[in-house]
C-alpha cells in the first residue's frame, strides 16, 4: 500500500509504520534497529537516508509502531522533489511498505518543486514602499506564456519565498496590495540557479487622484478572486469591473454623471429649383449647391409633405429614400431641412435643452410617435422649435429650426470604458464602497464566490451600500420643483399643442 505525504521544504518529517506479521498481527516490538529507509527521488535517483531516524514509540503500549523522523536541513527533505521511501525489515525482508514523499515550497500540492529556488531578500525581490518592507503583498509568478506558476504572500519584513524551478526561462512577478501600485519584476532560472530582479519591488501609494484607476480595482478584484491569474482571470477583472460601473451609472440619475453640452441646429436651405422624376428616387437642383448635412437625416418639404434624403450624390443630385411616386415635375420650389441630430457620444439619458438668450422659450419633450404624427399635419418651418422627442441616440425637433444656432444642452453621461492599466473610473472617489460592492457581485457571478460571499451575498451588500449611495448623492437637498422635486411631463404624456 502507498500513500502521498506532502511535506513543506526545509521542516521537519514525522511520519509512523507499524510493523505486523502473521504470528504477531498486534505488532513487532524492539525491530527499531532493523529497519531501514530506503529512499529514491523521482524514481530514478537513490537518495541517502541520511539525517533520518527510526525509533520505536512505546513497546508496552504501542508494540510494532515505529517512529521516522527526518532532519530539516540534513535529509532528504532540505530538497523539494518526489520521493518514494521503502521501510525494509532486515529480518524479513518480505515485509515491506512504500509511501511516497512529496516535498514542496509549502507543503501542499499546489506548491513548486524543482533544483533552482528563489527567495526574496533586501534588495531583490522585497516588496517595499519605496522605504520600508509592505507584508501580506500578494505575490504572482507566471511563466514566460503567461501560465499561473505560484502565488505567494510577503512578511513583515516584506520578503517572500522559497520558490523552486525546474524549467529554465524568465517567470514575471507581479506585486499586488491594496491602495499601491502593482510592481513586476523577474526571475532568471538556467540549470539549478534562479536570479531574481536585483532589486527591491517598490509599490507606490496610490494617491486620491488615481485612487480608481483600472489597475487598482483589478488588485481589488484579484483579492476577492482569491488571487486567481491568468489571461482569462485578467480578461474577466475587466470586464467585471467596466459592467459594475455600468450597474451604478444606470441604478439612478446621478449628479456625478450629469454634464452639458452643446448641439448645433442648421438653418434650412431653399435655393434654386428641383426636379423630380415620376418613379426615380432622384432629385436634381439647379441654381442652388446641395449643403453637406442633407445627407445626415435631411428632409425635403414640398407641398406640405416632406420626403427623407438617403444620400448626396453631388453638390446638385440627392438621392430619396424612396422613388418619387408622382408624375415627373420640375423647376419648383422646396425647402430642405435638417431636424434630426445626433446626442453626444457619451450621453446615457438625455437631460434638457437651454433656450438662451436668443431662444424666448424651451421646447416640449413628446414622444417620438407624436412628434412624427405632429410633423405629418404641420410641415412648416420656424426660428425656434416647439417639440422635440429623442429616438436612439439622436434628438429629433419640430418645427425644424430656419436659423443656424448652437443650443446648450444637459444629459446625463454613461461612464467610459477601462481598457488600460493607468485608465480611471469615471465615478465619485467619494463612493469608492458601492463601486467596491458592484465588483464583489461581478465577481461572484463569474467566479461563483468571492472573498465576500456567494452571488446572493454579493448582490445583497451592493444593494445595501447603493441605497446609502443614493442618499449621499453630491445634488443638493431635494427643491420643490426642480432637482429630484415633482417631475415635469415627458415622453408621450405632454398634451400636444395646436396648430401654430
Amino acid at each position: 500500500m502507498s500513500d502521498d505525504i506532502y511535506v513543506k521544504y526545509g521542516t521537519q518529517l514525522i511520519d509512523h509504520w507499524w510493523l505486523t506479521t502473521n504470528t504477531a498481527p498486534g505488532g513487532v516490538a524492539g525491530q527499531a534497529a532493523n529497519l531501514t529507509l530506503l529512499l529514491s527521488k523521482d524514481s530514478t535517483t537513490v537518495v541517502s537516508n541520511t539525517g533520518v531516524t527510526i525509533s520505536e514509540v512505546n513497546s508496552v503500549s504501542r508494540p510494532g509502531l515505529y517512529c521516522i523522523l527526518a532532519n530539516p536541513t540534513t535529509s532528504f527533505v532540505a530538497s523539494t522533489g518526489t520521493y518514494t521511501g521503502t521501510l525494509s525489515w532486515v529480518t524479513d525482508p518480505l515485509y515491506a511498505a512504500a509511501k511516497t514523499y512529496r516535498v514542496t515550497s509549502n507543503g501542499f500540492p499546489s506548491g513548486t518543486t524543482g533544483t533552482a529556488s528563489f527567495t526574496a531578500t533586501s534588495g531583490d525581490g522585497r516588496v517595499t514602499d519605496g522605504t520600508s518592507p509592505l507584508a501580506n503583498a500578494q505575490i504572482y509568478i507566471v511563466t514566460s506564456t503567461g501560465a499561473p506558476y505560484d502565488l505567494l504572500t510577503s512578511d513583515v519584513n516584506g520578503v517572500w519565498g522559497p520558490v523552486f524551478f525546474n524549467t529554465d526561462g524568465v517567470y514575471t512577478i507581479y506585486a499586488y496590495l491594496a491602495g499601491y501600485q502593482s510592481a513586476t519584476g523577474t526571475i532568471t532560472v538556467s540549470g539549478s540557479t534562479a536570479t531574481g530582479p536585483g532589486d527591491d519591488l517598490s509599490m507606490s501609494a496610490i494617491a486620491s487622484s488615481s485612487g480608481m484607476t483600472l489597475l487598482s480595482l483589478k488588485t481589488y478584484g484579484r483579492l476577492q478572486i482569491r488571487g486567481n491569474v491568468g489571461t482569462a482571470a485578467d480578461t474577466m477583472l475587466t470586464s467585471g469591473i467596466n459592467d459594475a460601473l455600468w450597474d451604478i451609472a444606470r441604478a439612478h440619475k446621478w449628479s456625478w454623471y450629469m454634464t452639458d453640452g452643446m448641439l448645433t441646429f442648421r438653418e434650412t436651405y431653399a435655393d434654386g429649383t428641383l426636379t423630380f422624376t415620376q418613379d426615380d428616387a432622384t432629385v436634381t437642383l439647379v441654381g442652388g449647391t446641395w449643403p453637406t448635412w442633407i445627407a445626415t437625416g435631411g428632409k425635403i418639404l414640398y407641398q406640405g409633405i416632406y420626403y427623407i434624403v438617403a444620400t448626396r450624390t453631388s453638390g446638385t443630385v440627392v438621392e430619396l429614400a424612396q422613388p418619387w411616386s408622382q408624375g415627373t415635375v420640375s423647376g419648383v420650389g422646396y425647402v430642405a431641412y435638417l431636424n434630426t441630430y445626433d446626442l453626444p457620444d457619451d450621453c446615457m439619458i438625455f437631460g434638457k435643452v437651454f433656450p438662451g438668450m436668443g431662444w424666448g422659450w424651451k421646447p416640449d419633450p413628446v414622444s417620438y410617435s407624436s412628434l412624427v404624427e405632429y410633423m405629418a399635419n404641420n410641415n412648416y418651418q420656424a426660428p425656434n422649435p416647439g417639440l422635440y422627442a429623442i429616438q436612439n441616440n439622436q434628438i429629433v425637433l419640430w418645427p425644424a429650426p430656419s436659423t443656424t444656432r448652437n443650443w446648450p444642452i444637459s444629459y446625463y453621461r454613461r461612464p467610459a470604458q477601462l481598457v488600460n492599466n493607468t485608465d480611471e473610473a469615471d465615478w465619485d472617489p467619494l463612493q469608492l464602497t458601492v463601486l467596491q460592492r458592484a465588483i464583489d457581485y461581478q465577481m461572484a457571478i463569474r467566479f461563483t464566490t468571492v472573498l465576500a460571499g456567494t452571488v446572493k451575498d454579493c448582490y445583497e451588500a451592493y444593494m445595501k451600500a447603493l441605497q446609502l449611495a443614493l442618499n449621499n448623492d453630491r445634488e443638493n437637498a431635494q427643491r420643490a420643483g426642480t432637482g429630484r422635486g415633482g417631475r415635469n411631463a415627458t415622453i408621450a404624456d405632454m398634451r400636444l399643442p395646436d396648430a401654430l
